[in-house]
């Protein structure tokens, strides 16, 4: 704009004003565009989170249905490759273990900026800064694709031999049973609060149990049980491999701060741990 003239007071104060007013407005715009520069990783957004509402039973219900899964079924081989008390050994070590490190990601979570809305990235960047986003962000992208494929891989091969047996058609193949749970698990992927996966987590585990349940039916009547002698107690050689199934199944520390968000009265969370 034109600078006033001499004299003319009103004018200079317009001018004043429009100056003080544009000074703060061009500071705003350019932190703005500042800030749409930065790379993912490096923004410090808060996103919204709904206000838990979830009892200590769901979240109970919820950490459960994420401990046991399809990992359950691989527990008799991991035991195979352990023997019978290297696996019982390494079982507990990892439950303990898992349950020490849930509780101390909780402890984390609490010491953050915003412990009401902090997520498993804000925990790395405000323990490691940038490293530790980036190296959250990988590993969480990482596990989430493995442990998603292999369940869905889980589902569809089990859903193809229930329809090929009921409908006697072959089109029912893994691939098709795959498009077929895809849409129902995408929609469950949105859910922003597991205060509603309550619904899905209570069929799911009594699913899970009576599916166990059947197994060990068909096992002890298909099967002769041997004397204990005959099990191995440690097998030393092929120990390493129990480790791999038996921690996918404790593994499970990228779902914690989400379900311990979504309790009501979050200094029970220990509990929904033990």
């Amino acid at each position: 704009f034109q600078a006033p003239k001499r004299g003319n007071k009103s004018v200079c104060l317009v001018a004043m004003v429009r100056s003080e007013a544009i000074g703060p407005m061009s500071s705003i715009n350019q932190e703005e565009d500042d800030f749409e520069k930065l790379s993912l990783v490096q923004k410090d957004v808060e996103v919204p989170i709904e206000k838990g509402q979830s009892s200590a039973g769901r979240a109970a219900a919820n950490m459960t249905k994420s401990f046991i899964g399809a990992a359950s079924f691989e527990l008799p081989w991991a035991f195979m490759q352990a023997g019978l008390l290297g696996g019982i050994i390494g079982l507990l070590f990892l439950a303990v273990v898992t349950n020490y490190t849930i509780k101390l990601l909780s402890k984390c979570r609490q010491m953050t900026k915003s412990p009401d809305t902090s997520t498993y990235i804000d925990v790395g960047r405000e323990s490691f800064g940038l490293i530790g986003v980036i190296l959250v962000y990988g590993s969480v992208i990482a596990m989430n694709l493995g442990v998603c494929s292999s369940y869905i891989d889980f589902i569809a091969s089990n859903l193809s031999l229930v329809l090929i047996d009921i409908t006697g058609n072959d089109a029912f193949n893994s691939w098709v049973c795959i498009l077929i749970v895809f849409p129902i698990l995408l929609c469950l992927s949105m859910i922003r609060s597991y205060h509603f996966l309550l619904y899905t987590s209570v069929p799911g585990c009594l699913a899970l149990l009576f599916a166990m349940a059947v197994s060990y039916g068909y096992f002890f009547d298909e099967y002769d049980l041997k004397p204990l002698s005959y099990y191995p107690m440690v097998n030393w050689e092929t120990y390493p491999l129990f480790f791999g199934n038996a921690a996918f199944l404790f593994c499970i520390h990228s779902v914690v701060l989400p379900i311990e968000q979504s309790m009501k009265e979050k200094q029970h969370f220990a509990r929904t741990t033990d």
